[in-house]
């Protein structure tokens, strides 16, 4: 394919994962300019038309651009692990690319922080997307770990949980009836708190309901729902009345000024999972970083059941 350079396949290859040339070019750190510029390169060599324009910089690929997808794709892998392979196997250098979902932010960004501290020349890329996208890029080896929350096994995946927190309440320390308790006796007793439930993340309001029936007190509440936890934690800041839930370990929320965490009675637990798409993991930054997260994640339970005290009346 001559007179094509690596850029050209990337360019290519992000204009197919975000169907945008905008889009495209923010990821890259590239201009629109340059991302239409690459395109019209490969289509003049290919004398083919790869990609079918739309309106507002939209764009989506031809059949021949599906096949081409496929070229790109493996031009850009053979450079990586060529690259790579001149690199010390010790996980030092190199990108290390990790996908991870809104739940598992702050874990992803915690363990990044503690690598880093040990391997200075690592570059890491940690991109936040949705439970199946990390599994598609996982598969398409776009990504070389995953981290998620209640992960259901798929066909060439790997998983493991490396940490399992209990359902809990995040509520503000000035709430009328809850502040300054640390432990629910029985789920009757906030059957008529007003509930903002994260969709992004948490239980589902199904899951929710069900673990109030079983304790036979009536559904939550729910007077709001939001697809990202700070904005939950946004809301309880500046309503107090507003309690909302958490069930993921790693947010220490408890530390937030204005906040406290309240346990709950027979709580429904919690897993998050970490995923990669090879038989094992091969690649020594990947491993390390999955050591890092699990130590996060595993200071942040010890921590959680430190939190004790009295019930409500």
């Amino acid at each position: 394919m001559g007179n094509l350079e690596l850029s050209h396949y990337r360019a290519f290859i992000m204009l197919a994962e975000e169907g945008n040339f905008t889009r495209a070019a923010e990821r890259l750190h590239k201009t629109q300019p340059a991302i239409t510029k690459a395109i019209k390169t490969i289509e003049a060599r290919l004398r083919q038309n790869l990609v079918i324009r739309r309106d507002g910089k939209g764009a989506r690929l031809t059949q021949e651009g599906e096949r081409f997808l496929v070229l790109a794709r493996q031009m850009v892998d053979t450079e990586k692990e060529g690259f790579e392979a001149l690199r010390a196997d010790d996980g030092s250098h190199g990108t290390l690319h990790v996908g991870h979902t809104a739940i598992a932010r702050e874990a992803a960004v915690a363990a990044a922080a503690k690598l880093l501290d040990s391997l200075p020349n690592l570059r890491i890329v940690l991109d936040e997307m949705s439970s199946s996208t990390i599994g598609t890029y996982l598969r398409d080896k776009r990504l070389d770990l995953g981290i998620v929350r209640d992960w259901e096994s798929r066909p060439g995946l790997q998983s493991v949980v490396v940490a399992s927190a209990p359902l809990r309440l995040v509520v503000n320390a000035q709430h009328p009836r809850l502040a300054r308790v640390t432990r629910i006796a029985s789920l009757r007793d906030i059957a008529d708190e007003q509930f903002v439930l994260d969709v992004g993340g948490q239980p589902t309001r199904d899951a929710i309901n069900e673990y109030f029936a079983t304790h036979g007190a009536p559904s939550p509440n729910i007077v709001m729902e939001t697809n990202v936890m700070i904005n939950a934690v946004r809301l309880i800041r500046v309503r107090p009345a507003v309690v909302t839930f958490l069930c993921v370990a790693g947010q220490h929320l408890d530390h937030v000024p204005g906040l406290q965490l309240v346990d709950l009675p027979d709580p429904p637990r919690h897993s998050t999972y970490l995923l990669w798409g090879a038989p094992e993991i091969r690649k020594q930054s990947a491993k390390r970083f999955a050591q890092a997260l699990r130590e996060h994640l595993e200071a942040a339970v010890r921590d959680d059941r430190g939190t004790r005290g009295r019930t409500t009346k």
